[in-house]
Protein backbone atom coordinates (compact mmCIF):
# COMPACT_ATOMS: atom_id res chain seq x y z
CA UNK A 1 0.00 0.00 0.00
CA UNK A 2 2.74 2.29 1.06
CA UNK A 3 4.18 1.94 -2.74
CA UNK A 4 1.61 2.85 -4.45
CA UNK A 5 1.06 6.17 -2.53
CA UNK A 6 4.86 6.38 -3.19
CA UNK A 7 3.83 5.46 -6.95
CA UNK A 8 0.78 7.95 -7.23
CA UNK A 9 3.06 10.80 -5.58
CA UNK A 10 5.73 9.91 -8.23
CA UNK A 11 3.01 10.16 -11.18
CA UNK A 12 1.40 13.30 -9.74
CA UNK A 13 4.54 15.12 -9.20
CA UNK A 14 6.47 14.39 -12.86
CA UNK A 15 2.74 15.03 -14.16
CA UNK A 16 2.62 18.78 -12.76
CA UNK A 17 6.55 18.87 -13.95
CA UNK A 18 5.70 18.33 -18.02
CA UNK A 19 3.12 20.19 -17.35
CA UNK A 20 4.83 23.68 -16.22
CA UNK A 21 7.40 22.38 -18.37
CA UNK A 22 5.19 22.19 -22.12
CA UNK A 23 3.51 25.94 -20.08
CA UNK A 24 7.25 27.71 -20.02
CA UNK A 25 8.17 26.15 -23.23
CA UNK A 26 5.05 27.70 -24.92
CA UNK A 27 5.36 30.96 -23.91
CA UNK A 28 8.60 31.39 -24.61
CA UNK A 29 8.14 30.20 -28.02
CA UNK A 30 5.60 32.65 -28.29
CA UNK A 31 7.64 35.32 -26.87
CA UNK A 32 10.49 34.54 -29.42
CA UNK A 33 7.76 34.84 -32.01
CA UNK A 34 6.95 38.31 -31.23
CA UNK A 35 10.12 39.76 -30.56
CA UNK A 36 11.42 38.34 -33.84
CA UNK A 37 13.47 40.52 -36.01
CA UNK A 38 14.12 38.95 -40.10
CA UNK A 39 17.47 41.21 -39.58
CA UNK A 40 19.10 39.19 -36.36
CA UNK A 41 18.13 36.19 -38.58
CA UNK A 42 20.27 37.55 -41.57
CA UNK A 43 23.37 35.31 -40.22
CA UNK A 44 21.78 32.07 -40.91
CA UNK A 45 19.84 32.70 -43.93
CA UNK A 46 23.64 33.41 -45.52
CA UNK A 47 24.93 30.80 -43.65
CA UNK A 48 21.82 28.56 -45.88
CA UNK A 49 22.84 30.25 -49.22
CA UNK A 50 26.39 29.49 -48.59
CA UNK A 51 25.85 25.88 -48.86
CA UNK A 52 24.88 26.95 -53.05
CA UNK A 53 27.07 29.88 -53.69
CA UNK A 54 30.11 31.47 -52.33
CA UNK A 55 30.40 35.75 -51.00
CA UNK A 56 26.71 35.82 -50.29
CA UNK A 57 25.44 39.47 -50.12
CA UNK A 58 21.94 41.10 -49.54
CA UNK A 59 19.99 42.28 -52.35
CA UNK A 60 16.58 42.24 -50.60
CA UNK A 61 14.39 41.59 -47.87
CA UNK A 62 10.54 40.98 -48.67
CA UNK A 63 7.89 40.02 -46.06
CA UNK A 64 4.30 38.76 -46.89
CA UNK A 65 1.41 39.43 -44.25
CA UNK A 66 0.29 35.67 -43.08
CA UNK A 67 -3.05 34.78 -44.22
CA UNK A 68 -4.46 34.06 -40.84
CA UNK A 69 -2.82 37.17 -39.39
CA UNK A 70 -4.56 39.83 -37.81
CA UNK A 71 -4.47 42.81 -39.53
CA UNK A 72 -4.86 45.03 -36.57
CA UNK A 73 -1.52 44.13 -35.12
CA UNK A 74 1.99 44.39 -36.23
CA UNK A 75 4.50 42.30 -35.28
CA UNK A 76 6.99 40.38 -37.51
CA UNK A 77 5.77 36.87 -36.41
CA UNK A 78 2.71 37.84 -38.46
CA UNK A 79 4.45 37.94 -41.93
CA UNK A 80 6.57 35.53 -43.68
CA UNK A 81 9.56 37.29 -44.34
CA UNK A 82 12.08 35.45 -46.81
CA UNK A 83 15.80 37.21 -47.86
CA UNK A 84 17.56 37.38 -51.54
CA UNK A 85 20.96 36.88 -51.61
CA UNK A 86 23.40 36.56 -54.33
CA UNK A 87 26.66 34.95 -54.62
CA UNK A 88 29.64 35.82 -56.45
CA UNK A 89 28.91 33.55 -59.64
CA UNK A 90 25.36 35.56 -60.16
CA UNK A 91 23.52 32.93 -58.33
CA UNK A 92 20.64 34.13 -56.20
CA UNK A 93 19.07 32.48 -53.17
CA UNK A 94 15.61 33.07 -51.77
CA UNK A 95 16.09 32.03 -47.80
CA UNK A 96 12.81 32.23 -45.66
CA UNK A 97 13.50 33.13 -41.95
CA UNK A 98 10.99 33.00 -39.03
CA UNK A 99 11.20 32.34 -35.14
CA UNK A 100 11.68 28.34 -36.43
CA UNK A 101 14.49 28.84 -38.10
CA UNK A 102 15.77 29.24 -42.01
CA UNK A 103 14.53 27.60 -45.59
CA UNK A 104 16.00 27.67 -48.85
CA UNK A 105 13.23 28.11 -50.98
CA UNK A 106 14.93 28.43 -54.47
CA UNK A 107 17.70 29.35 -56.37
CA UNK A 108 19.00 30.64 -59.72
CA UNK A 109 21.39 32.34 -61.85
CA UNK A 110 19.66 35.58 -62.83
CA UNK A 111 21.23 39.08 -64.10
CA UNK A 112 20.94 42.15 -61.11
CA UNK A 113 18.64 44.87 -62.51
CA UNK A 114 20.13 48.49 -63.26
CA UNK A 115 18.66 49.72 -59.90
CA UNK A 116 19.46 46.89 -57.41
CA UNK A 117 22.29 47.30 -55.09
CA UNK A 118 23.92 44.98 -52.61
CA UNK A 119 23.46 46.07 -48.73
CA UNK A 120 24.90 45.35 -45.26
CA UNK A 121 22.17 44.06 -42.90
CA UNK A 122 23.69 45.00 -39.99
CA UNK A 123 24.30 48.60 -41.49
CA UNK A 124 20.09 49.12 -41.83
CA UNK A 125 19.40 51.04 -38.81
CA UNK A 126 15.43 50.59 -39.16
CA UNK A 127 14.51 46.91 -38.39
CA UNK A 128 11.39 45.27 -39.61
CA UNK A 129 8.89 46.17 -36.22
CA UNK A 130 10.27 49.75 -36.75
CA UNK A 131 8.89 50.25 -39.67
CA UNK A 132 5.79 48.13 -38.91
CA UNK A 133 4.77 50.57 -36.37
CA UNK A 134 6.02 53.68 -38.37
CA UNK A 135 3.74 52.19 -41.30
CA UNK A 136 1.05 51.80 -38.55
CA UNK A 137 0.79 55.13 -37.10
CA UNK A 138 1.92 56.95 -40.28
CA UNK A 139 -1.67 55.28 -42.23
CA UNK A 140 -3.57 54.39 -38.91
CA UNK A 141 -6.24 51.69 -40.51
CA UNK A 142 -4.59 48.61 -40.84
CA UNK A 143 -1.14 46.33 -40.49
CA UNK A 144 -0.12 46.48 -43.94
CA UNK A 145 0.20 43.69 -46.66
CA UNK A 146 3.88 43.30 -47.71
CA UNK A 147 6.99 44.96 -46.95
CA UNK A 148 10.13 45.47 -49.44
CA UNK A 149 13.25 46.52 -48.53
CA UNK A 150 16.23 46.88 -50.68
CA UNK A 151 19.07 49.51 -51.62
CA UNK A 152 18.73 51.85 -54.70
CA UNK A 153 21.09 52.94 -56.64
CA UNK A 154 20.57 57.19 -56.89
CA UNK A 155 21.90 59.62 -59.11
CA UNK A 156 25.39 60.29 -57.21
CA UNK A 157 26.18 56.55 -57.31
CA UNK A 158 25.51 55.63 -53.95
CA UNK A 159 23.02 53.93 -52.94
CA UNK A 160 19.73 54.35 -50.48
CA UNK A 161 18.14 51.98 -48.35
CA UNK A 162 14.31 52.21 -48.89
CA UNK A 163 11.28 50.28 -47.30
CA UNK A 164 8.22 50.05 -49.80
CA UNK A 165 5.33 49.42 -47.29
CA UNK A 166 2.23 48.19 -49.37
CA UNK A 167 -1.17 48.41 -47.69
CA UNK A 168 -4.77 47.06 -49.52
CA UNK A 169 -5.07 50.17 -50.94
CA UNK A 170 -2.00 52.30 -51.20
CA UNK A 171 1.38 52.61 -50.61
CA UNK A 172 3.83 54.33 -48.88
CA UNK A 173 8.24 54.56 -48.54
CA UNK A 174 10.28 54.09 -45.55
CA UNK A 175 13.99 55.35 -45.23
CA UNK A 176 15.70 52.66 -43.98
CA UNK A 177 18.38 54.70 -42.40
CA UNK A 178 16.32 57.51 -40.57
CA UNK A 179 13.02 55.99 -40.73
CA UNK A 180 11.54 59.08 -42.53
CA UNK A 181 7.81 58.62 -44.34
CA UNK A 182 8.60 59.12 -48.31
CA UNK A 183 6.51 60.11 -50.47
CA UNK A 184 5.27 57.72 -53.59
Amino acid sequence: MKNVFRTAALVSFVTLAVTIFTAISASNQAEAARNFDPMAAYPAARLAASKITSNVTAISLSATRNAGASSSTSGCASFTWVWTVVGQDGVFVDVAVSPNGVKVLNHESRMILADQSLFDPAKVAIKGNDVLAIAMQAVQSSQPTDLYLGANLVTSGASELRWSVGFEHNEMGVDGDNGDVLLN
